[in-house]
């Protein structure tokens, strides 16, 4: 199970990459000047007046981080299949 489990962990990483660098790639092809809409979703509403709301905001930056984090850890995972046999 150990070995499957390895190739699981990777497999799973692997793919956050792929959808990281399929979104860099649809954010890269958009229009230029078009704006990325704010995603807020209605969390607690506390009062009538006054309610929590939880918020995804999407740029540049973001994307990037996305990117270079789940390309990172796919190699460290593939690195650590050495270490786990």
């Amino acid at each position: 199970m150990g070995k499957a489990a390895a190739w699981l962990g990777v497999a799973g990483i692997a793919a956050s990459a792929v959808l990281s660098l399929t979104a860099a790639g649809l954010w890269a092809s958009r229009p230029a000047g078009q704006a990325v809409p704010d995603l807020l979703i209605p969390w607690l509403q506390m009062t009538p007046h006054m309610a929590l709301s939880v918020g995804v905001h999407v740029d540049g930056l973001t994307i990037a981080m996305c990117c270079m984090v789940t390309v990172v850890a796919t190699m460290i995972h593939l690195c650590s299949l050495g270490y786990m046999t």
